[in-house]
């Protein structure tokens, strides 16, 4: 599962992701799987082909005629264009649209096997997902009491050593505020909380809350403890989350859960926004926020701060969408710190459409359609509204979140459809 924890190999002076290495192991055995089965659901061939189609007609339409809006391209980044260090470009059609393109074949590969998984083994991948996640909080816990307690980076170091320092791995102690960073196995500090949160859906979506109680809870402090900005992000959709999945099942029990969570959320908020690190980001975030959205585009490389980075980006790439808004401007070409408005830029509504459609109703056959849709957009979508990047296009592990997904709203139905037979035959014997 590549839930963002590792780091990258190097190979020529190029980083090559583990998850992409991964993803190309497992995409051998797919293909060594489907040769002599070769049974395929026709209904997933034609949504898939029509999803490749529409990625290569938004590619030929850039490559016949350039987009007038200027962006910055996967060759670089939003921060080095706010440091005056890059400046925009046009939509070119680059080496990237090809291996953007592979990166999405092979997801749709993998899925032809991980959509054919039964309640069974999805539940147990899900388990050595959750066991390798728990080394990872363990991880991060050490790493909580080494730079806290004793002011030693030695966890860092030694993560280094096991996955290979990467470009934007820092070298000594990052004081945040009154606090220290913590990235565990990640890249980033602000990749640990989407770590931590996929172990929390992992837990909701296989009915293991209860067992796993304690590893939530010391997750949650993890979270919070990496001082990244996106843990507030990741904490809203974990309480939207356990709002959805658990107001449907509605008596004393829920409500009184329903209501500590709420006021334990609460909590959590006020003790947040009072800390000085995440009060000052909050009120840059606002002040940002105020100015771009006013039509400022760039500023001096003094004030440059990630929620500038973020929503600059964001702006500037959605508003490129918009001039090739069916088809996007071609895959490979544009990105941003928001996953969503990357795969609209990049595929357009037609193929963002047709992903999603793919995703939701290809593979385990639910009844609970309404609900997979619902679980989606809150698992997968919203969080990416102003986190991640075109990854969530094709990351791999979002075929087993989908998948789950869709078994516990097929289990969650099936559980109605019992309750109302049994009334209708209580109401038949009398």
């Amino acid at each position: 599962m590549n839930n963002v924890a590792g780091f990258f190999l190097y190979i020529g002076g190029r980083e090559i992701a583990y998850g992409d290495i991964a993803l190309l192991a497992a995409s051998v055995a797919a293909i060594c799987y489907l040769l002599p089965h070769g049974k395929i659901d026709r209904k997933q061939i034609l949504v898939s082909l029509l999803l490749v189609g529409a990625a290569c007609l938004g590619v030929l339409h850039t490559m016949l005629r350039i987009p007038e809006t200027r962006i910055i391209g996967f060759h670089s980044s939003w921060d080095r264009y706010l440091f005056g260090l890059v400046g925009k470009t046009e939509a070119r059609i680059t080496m990237q649209t090809l291996l953007m393109l592979a990166r999405l074949l092979l997801f749709l590969l993998n899925s032809y096997i991980v959509f054919r998984f039964d309640r069974e083994e999805l539940y147990r991948a899900a388990n050595y997902c959750k066991t390798f996640t728990k080394l990872h909080i363990l991880f991060a816990a050490a790493e909580i009491l080494t730079k806290y307690l004793l002011r030693w980076n030695v966890m860092t170091e030694l993560r280094d050593f096991l996955f290979g320092a990467g470009m934007s791995t820092y070298s000594s102690l990052q004081l945040r505020g009154g606090g220290v960073a913590i990235f565990g196995w990640t890249r980033e500090a602000s990749h640990l909380p989407e770590v931590m949160f996929l172990f929390v859906v992992l837990c909701i979506l296989t009915g293991d809350v209860k067992r796993q109680k304690g590893w939530l809870i010391l997750s949650g402090v993890i979270m919070v403890m990496s001082m990244a900005f996106s843990a507030l992000l990741y904490i809203g959709c974990i309480a939207v989350l356990m709002l959805c999945v658990y107001a449907r099942r509605l008596n004393r029990k829920t409500v009184l859960a329903l209501c500590i969570g709420g006021l334990s959320f609460a909590v959590v908020c006020c003790i947040l926004a009072s800390n000085d690190y995440y009060a000052a980001r909050l009120e840059g975030f606002f002040r940002d926020a105020a100015q771009i959205f006013a039509g400022k585009s760039s500023f001096s490389a003094g004030v440059v701060t990630s929620a500038k980075v973020r929503l600059l980006g964001i702006v500037e790439t959605w508003k490129a969408f918009l001039e090739r808004p069916l088809f996007g401007l071609g895959l490979g070409t544009a990105y941003c710190h928001s996953g969503l408005v990357s795969l609209l830029s990049n595929l357009g509504l037609v193929g963002t459409g047709l992903w999603i459609d793919y995703c939701v109703n290809c593979g385990f056959r639910c009844g609970g359609r309404k609900q997979t849709y619902l679980l989606f957009g809150v698992i997968l979508l919203l969080p990416n509204i102003m986190e991640g990047k075109l990854s969530m296009l094709y990351a791999a592990h979002n075929l087993l979140v989908i998948q789950l997904m869709k078994a516990y709203a097929d289990f969650e139905m099936n559980e109605n459809q019992v309750a109302n037979y049994e009334i209708l035959s209580y109401y038949h014997r009398i």
